[in-house]
């Protein structure tokens, strides 16, 4: 027996199916024949089966191959590359055996379906493709559990801080040979800086993107709320006085719990020693509010600023405070698909913009 005939009505009906043809009667069969049974949704060109796909979780696509501006297999094309957790299937009346062979060999393709179909080979086939969708949710899971036990984060801390040490050494390098005029070394030095340095952003980008079953739709205000209760005592002894104004109802993100209350314990902490450097009143100001599609999260504090070349420095301690430095925080930010937003004027001013939690259901 498959996988897909052992699902509950309830579990096939929690996966969206994708219709997509620009032939109005033909998503009317559809939702006739398995609109009961499968939680479908349509789109009557590629380019709205996209923008369902921007705001929706969607299992499986099924799109018709002759369509008036972008084909059926260009459209699943994109999507292999955009949203590869999506299974893709074809519908074409005009079998180019060579070039769906081919599709299918590259991954673009999980199956093509030829026309006229059956109502119960149809049946059979989105079936089959949901079977897959489950199958490959589940491959997925256990590689980033294997992942995760390999290279627990304080392996992978340790080794982004010795390849750190690396490219700090190159760049001195470099910097030794511009103070000596030695046009050349320089030349040489900041090149292998260079090469130093891609890698371990690379690096940091992929730890910092790698998603756990961990992930899930978090309150930006609740997170600002804990990380604010974390720095509270670090605040209190210096005398920084620390508020919080958040929107009363604001979209959820979507990401890692850990890494998301790192990043704003890590602003809030910066926050509150580079108020604590300044003249009174010390205060900050945390915030959270929608931005359009997104959640922007801003902290600002009566500190003086700093200047854009040293950023990468703002969350260093000389002190011996572990902090986050402010690239790993673009990276974790960046990870989920936002932004940071650095400000110098009037104040100090931080913030970080998650895209909201699409749609699931």
């Amino acid at each position: 027996m498959s996988l897909a005939s052992k699902l509950s009505p309830q579990a096939v009906r929690s996966h969206r199916v994708l219709v997509v043809d620009d032939e109005a009667l033909n998503l009317q069969v559809f939702d006739y024949n398995f609109g009961e049974e499968f939680n479908l949704l349509f789109a009557g060109n590629a380019e709205d089966a996209l923008a369902i796909l921007a705001r929706e979780h969607v299992a499986v696509v099924i799109a018709d191959h002759r369509m008036p501006g972008r084909l059926g297999l260009d459209l699943l094309a994109e999507i292999s590359v955009t949203r590869p957790e999506v299974v893709r299937v074809l519908l074409t009346a005009h079998a180019d055996v060579p070039l769906l062979v081919d599709a299918l060999n590259r991954g673009v393709l999980f199956r093509y379906i030829s026309k006229p179909w059956t109502a119960d080979s149809m049946r059979q086939d989105m079936h089959h493709a949901l079977e897959q969708h489950v199958l490959q949710a589940e491959h997925l899971r256990l590689v980033h559990l294997a992942s995760d036990q390999l290279h627990p984060p304080e392996s992978v801390a340790a080794a982004l801080e010795a390849e750190l040490a690396r490219a700090r050494e190159a760049v001195r390098a470099a910097a030794s040979a511009i103070q000596g005029g030695d046009a050349s070394t320089a030349s040489f030095a900041l090149s292998r800086a260079a090469a130093t340095l891609d890698p371990l952003l690379a690096d940091a980008r992929r730890v910092a993107t790698r998603r756990s079953p961990s992930w899930l739709p978090l309150d930006p205000g609740h997170a600002l709320h804990a990380a604010l209760t974390s720095v509270a005592a670090r605040a209190s002894a210096a005398g920084v006085e620390v508020q919080l104004i958040a929107d009363a109802a604001l979209p959820r993100i979507f990401g890692a719990r850990d890494a998301v209350a790192e990043t704003l314990a890590a602003l809030l902490q910066n926050g509150v020693d580079a108020a604590a450097l300044a003249p009174a009143p010390r205060w900050v100001e945390a915030s959270a509010s929608a931005d359009g599609q997104a959640v922007r999260i801003r902290v600002r504090d009566s500190g003086s600023g700093f200047e854009p070349s040293a950023a990468t420095r703002t969350f260093h301690s000389g002190r011996g405070r572990a902090g986050l430095g402010l690239a790993v925080v673009r990276a974790i930010t960046e990870g989920h698909g936002g932004e940071l937003d650095l400000s110098r004027a009037p104040h100090a001013e931080v913030s970080v913009i998650f895209p909201a939690a699409p749609g699931r259901g």
